[in-house]
């Protein structure tokens, strides 16, 4: 495959990540995130793949849990949809952007103690 900027390869992982997550995980816990962003290390051996869910903090850390023990079969599907060279090891974090922009918009209008 010709080389693909960082940009796209970040989007193309999100993307195929957020479709096997989707369509291929029997787990409806599972089906309730949304991948948000995913960043690649410098050297591109690394991806940090972002995501978000609602749910209190027992059932986010039980996804969380399940996302780690499930990444190897995860990244092994990815690899099997992308045609790249070295393909990344994945971190899975919670993309906690929303909750921040939440916890501003409550204390800017007063709704809240943040």
């Amino acid at each position: 495959m010709k080389s693909v900027s960082k940009e796209r390869l970040q989007s193309m992982i999100r993307e195929k990540l957020a479709l096997i997550i989707e369509k291929e995980m029997n787990d409806n816990a599972l089906h309730r995130i949304s991948i948000t962003n995913v960043v690649l290390s410098g050297d591109e051996r690394t991806a940090k793949v972002y995501y978000d869910m609602y749910g209190n903090e027992s059932v986010i850390e039980s996804v969380h849990e399940k996302l780690e023990k499930l990444e190897g079969y995860i990244r092994k599907r990815l690899g099997k949809t992308m045609k790249i060279r070295r393909l990344p090891n994945i971190i899975f974090e919670r993309d906690t952007g929303m909750e921040m922009e939440e916890r501003i918009e409550k204390i800017i209008h007063g709704d809240g103690n943040g």
